[in-house]
Order: structure tokens, then C-alpha cells, then sequence
């Protein structure tokens, strides 16, 4: 598959995800010509961190069909969402995401909605899935630690995604949106796993889309 365009992060250092979102509708859908502030707005960007909610229920707007594959279970995070995130990830992960969270409430309504459209496919995807997805012609957004990802000397947890656009017997490549923006690299599934799959397994989360 041909490597998309890379879309560097911002200066903030917080818009990989609308940098991936625009990657994939530039790549499927040239003659949209997307904006940043529209895809702020598409998948509710906010000034610490961003939900994957908003985003998927806005992806058909601009003519691409996305899903989610991962074991998080929006049913129950909209009826509790601060018991399940601390059930799932813990209670130190949880209050992180907890504190980065602008409107956990309006996120709450969000995931009914995302559960009503058949958007999240509830399992833990694999490298099988992400190859067999992006054989078939769709790119993958994946979830991983940042500093897992870059072998960096920092410990802890910062949620990061990249988008893969190829996969091989020995690995994946990407575009890495940054800081600092990486293009057309390559990545060993041990070590994909190893950022993919933090803090646990089962975090494991994907999001892929095509062309209407």
C-alpha cells in the first residue's frame, strides 16, 4: 500500500490524532482538503487529550467509513464511565484520563451513541488484524506508548497515535506524526507489541478506515 502523506504534529505536540485523521481522508479523499480546526472540531479536540468517541460518529462527514477494534466496553463506560476506567485501567491511568477530560459526561452520551452505530467492534485486536486490514485496502490508526514506541529513558505512560499503512512478516511501517514527525518507518512487531500492548493486553486498541 502507498504511504500517505505525513502530517507533522503541531508545536503543542498534541494533534496526533487530528495529524492521523487528516492523513487518512487526505489519502482516501484528496479533493476534501480538510483543516485542522475541522478536525478539532471533528473529533472534539480538547486542551488535554482527546476521546476516540466524537471521532468515529464524524469520520462518514467526510466520506470515510472507520470503526473501532477494541475489548473497551463503551456500553458500560456510558453508564459509568469513572468505575469502568478505573475497573479496565486501573486507578492511577484512570485518574489520569479522569483529569483529562474536559466534559466526562458529554464523552458518556457520546459512547451510547458510538454503541447505537455499530462503530466499536468489542475484542482485543492483533497484528493479524492489522495486517489482513491493511491488505485489504484500509489504514490503521493504532494506540500506543509513546515512550514505549521511541525506547525513550522516561518511564510511564503517554498515550500516542501513529498510523500504519503496511505490514510485513517482520513488522509494520508507519507515519509517526511526532514530535518528532518520523515518515515511512519501519517497526518490529516486538516492538509494536510492546507500545501497542501498555498497559496491559488488553488495551490493546485499533481504529481503521477506508473509502466510503
Amino acid at each position: 500500500m502507498k504511504a500517505p502523506k505525513l502530517e507533522p504534529n503541531l508545536p503543542d505536540d498534541m494533534h496526533c490524532v487530528q495529524c492521523c485523521a487528516k492523513m487518512v481522508i487526505d489519502y482516501f479523499c484528496p479533493e476534501r482538503q480538510v483543516t485542522m480546526p475541522e478536525l478539532e472540531a471533528a473529533t472534539a479536540f480538547g486542551p488535554k487529550g482527546t476521546w476516540e468517541m466524537h471521532e468515529l460518529l464524524n469520520y462518514k462527514s467526510f466520506g470515510i467509513e472507520a470503526k473501532e477494534v477494541s475489548i473497551f466496553d463503551y456500553e458500560a463506560f456510558a453508564e459509568d464511565a469513572a468505575s469502568y476506567l478505573r475497573e479496565f485501567f486501573g486507578p492511577q491511568l484512570a485518574a489520569q484520563f479522569l483529569e483529562q477530560t474536559v466534559d466526562i459526561d458529554l464523552e458518556m452520551k457520546r459512547a451510547k451513541k458510538v454503541v447505537a452505530a455499530h462503530l466499536a467492534e468489542r475484542r482485543i485486536p492483533t497484528k493479524t488484524d492489522i495486517t489482513r486490514y491493511v491488505h485489504a485496502g484500509w489504514l490503521v490508526m493504532l494506540l500506543v506508548n509513546a515512550r514505549k514506541l521511541h525506547s525513550t529513558e522516561r518511564q510511564g505512560y503517554m498515550g500516542h497515535r501513529v498510523l500504519v499503512y503496511d505490514a510485513k512478516e517482520e513488522g509494520v511501517y508507519m507515519n509517526d506524526p511526532g514530535s518528532p514527525a518520523l515518515a515511512e518507518i519501519f517497526v518490529s512487531w516486538p516492538k509494536l507489541e510492546k507500545a501497542w500492548a501498555d498497559p496491559n493486553p488488553e488495551a490493546k486498541a485499533m481504529i481503521v478506515a477506508r473509502k466510503l
